[in-house]
């Protein structure tokens, strides 16, 4: 049986047709005129998410590529830079300790030789303050600070605690009873001859700090020095006793760790040959050392943390001045075996004997001392960025014991590159230090250049003919002195030209490590680029649509349109009527 189809549903159905043509020829012109496949996300749901999706990571990509990897390139390229002139400068020091090492010089080369390590002092942390924009390089995470101070600042004031290992102990050479030269002294003076026993050359113990014209710690809860050691269960710890026949005596601490007791043994022996004794107080944690008479010699301090035992000793420093303490002599030639002399305008610690003893074995960072400093001079490394130490102007308190300050870029897809080289990390105030020793043996060479010209001119001067014999024994002493300034300087320059070697070494090294850096983001750079490139083929290829594809498309689906409308005309324009 056949269905019975009226005029009204042929018509509804040619208009049907016609909007699905019509549909479809929109449809390809849209995509002759913006050449993409679709223009609304519910036409292809697939190609929409895949155009989302790339243009996403195109765009992050392109945050790296043209933003990213450049300002990294940039940071890494300023503090190679930086490197390179701090390295010329290290190297240039380097070669003027070995010239001093290697020959003998005039009284006015060796002030040249002042002048330019005077010069070379100056430059070598200025260059540390290199930036990028306003941002320091070298600084870690303060980039909105320098590295050095770049003027004199009087005002500027910091606690300062440093630490030291036992390597950092030193002996160092003074020459003591330094002539003094003056002709009115010499025309007044009965004496007949001069004593040159009193030009002496003395061997000293000292950690040096890191800055000079200091003050003594005005915080009431450390005033000294202190050192420890750690072990498992047990530990020793050195402590200097002025009645022992070495000087010092060597204290174990030993945990019973199924008791939770501690007990002590001292090994040296006092003045009359008899064997230490050691009282633990569990309570207060303090070691009390005796003689064998049983008088109290020394005391020390120790915890517990698990198994772990830590013994320590502090030691107080006689702070001195060299302008109170009677002159240079009287500061660095009066300390105790078992004391410590802190020279403030030269920021030295003198280490008694035994005292020395004590630290020389000392492990990393076991030493520590702390110290005011007020007012800084140009170009002196600010404490902030390699101590832990306080701002006691503003109160600001840093932390700097080993904690990293890494800048981390983000290069490409889960990739980052470290672009900052912290100063603390390549070089210290070491260089400085080592250059100021140098330049003090230096100017007291030139010293005693300068007296013994002196005296000898006044041995040819009529004036002083009657004092001639007296001269000629100051002239002796000088010459004494002279040599003795000369084997100072010799010795330091010799030193001096190991110690760059090493100082070289590391700037060198850091240099090379950004150089690497570099080298690696070039490939990231280059890799990015090509994947650039494929992201933007892939989202072209995925949203695109080749043009004479679409116009193809676009003329069929035209000719079609064309079709249904002249199929619906005719459809349309008939109705039952025509048929009556």
């Amino acid at each position: 049986m056949g269905i019975r189809i009226t005029n009204k549903m042929m018509t509804n159905n040619s208009l049907n047709n016609l909007n699905v043509n019509k549909i479809l020829h929109d449809r390809a012109s849209t995509q002759v005129a913006t050449q993409q496949k679709i223009t609304r996300a519910s036409e292809d749901p697939v190609v929409a998410i895949r155009a989302l999706r790339l243009k996403s990571s195109l765009g992050t990509l392109n945050q790296y590529y043209e933003k990213n990897i450049p300002d990294a390139k940039t940071w890494l390229q300023n503090t190679q830079t930086a490197l390179a002139n701090m390295e010329t400068c290290a190297s240039a020091i380097r070669g003027l300790a070995t010239k001093l090492s290697s020959g003998q010089y005039s009284l006015s080369e060796k002030k040249d030789l002042l002048a330019e390590y005077q010069s070379l002092r100056e430059q070598i942390y200025s260059e540390g303050n290199a930036d990028l924009s306003g941002r320091s390089l070298l600084t870690g995470h303060k980039t909105n600070m320098d590295l050095a101070f770049k003027k004199e600042d009087t005002s500027a004031s910091y606690r300062i605690t440093e630490r030291f290992s036992g390597t950092d102990v030193e002996s160092i050479n003074y020459v003591s009873g330094a002539v003094n030269v003056n002709s009115n002294d010499i025309l007044a003076s009965t004496d007949t001859e001069y004593d040159q026993n009193t030009v002496k050359n003395n061997t000293l113990y000292r950690m040096r700090l890191s800055y000079g014209d200091l003050s003594e710690n005005s915080d009431p809860t450390a005033t000294g020095l202190t050192y420890s050691s750690s072990g498992k269960l047990s530990t020793d710890l050195t402590v200097a006793i002025s009645g022992s026949t070495t000087g010092y005596v060597k204290a174990n601490v030993k945990l019973d760790a199924a008791t939770g007791t501690v007990s002590a043994t001292i090994d040296g022996t006092d003045s009359i040959g008899g064997s230490y004794s050691a009282a633990v107080d569990s309570v207060t944690g303090i070691v009390t050392i005796s003689d064998s008479s049983g008088t109290v010699v020394g005391n020390f301090n120790y915890e517990l943390d698990g198994n772990k035992v830590t013994a320590s000793k502090t030691v107080t420093v006689n702070a001195v001045s060299l302008s109170d303490a009677g002159g240079n002599d009287a500061a660095y030639l009066n300390t105790s075996a078992e004391g410590i002399t802190f020279i403030k305008e030269t920021g030295e610690l003198i280490l008694g004997a035994g005292v020395y003893q004590s630290l020389q074995n000392c492990g990393d960072d076991a030493i520590s001392f702390t110290y005011e400093k007020t007012g800084f001079g140009e170009g002196e490394l600010k404490p902030e960025h390699y101590f832990d130490c306080t701002n006691l102007v503003t109160g600001a308190e840093y932390t700097n014991q080993d904690v990293a300050q890494s800048i981390n870029y983000t290069v490409n897809f889960n990739q980052t590159i470290t672009v900052n080289t912290e100063a603390k990390d390549v070089f210290d105030h070491s260089i400085g230090r080592d250059v100021d020793d140098m330049i003090a043996a230096l100017e007291a060479a030139i010293a005693a250049d300068t007296k013994k010209e002196q005296l000898e001119a006044m041995l040819k001067d009529s004036q002083y003919s009657n004092k001639k014999e007296y001269i000629q024994s100051m002239l002796d002493a000088v010459e004494k002195e002279q040599t003795y300034s000369k084997n100072k300087l010799q010795s330091l320059a010799e030193q001096s030209i190991t110690n760059f070697n090493g100082y070289v070494g590391a700037i060198t090294r850091a240099k090379t490590e950004v150089g690497s850096k570099l080298s690696r983001l070039s490939l990231v750079e280059e890799r990015a680029l090509k994947q650039q490139t494929n992201l933007k083929t892939l989202s072209e290829e995925n949203i695109g649509i080749e043009l004479s594809d679409a116009i193809i498309n676009q003329e069929a689906a035209s000719l079609a349109y064309n079709a249904a409308l002249t199929a619906t005309s005719k459809i349309i324009s008939n109705s039952l009527l025509d048929f009556l």
